[in-house]
């Protein structure tokens, strides 16, 4: 994968976050929906966080 890939891929990640964190505090705490907000955000900053790894390899 290409070094540009990456980093779309991470942006594309990192707004992803950004977005279900801010679902997440516009939602009611007990609603259905916060448990599963809570597991994307938990898979989305996983991958985040491999692609970033990815990236700082590269760059070594």
């Amino acid at each position: 994968m290409s070094i540009r890939a990456i980093t779309g891929e991470l942006y594309r990640l990192m707004k992803q976050v950004e977005e279900l964190e801010r679902q997440l505090a516009a939602a009611p705490p007990d609603a259905a929906d916060s448990e599963r907000l809570r597991e994307q955000i938990r898979t989305a900053r996983a991958e985040r966080d491999r692609l970033k790894g990815m990236l700082a390899g590269a760059k070594a």
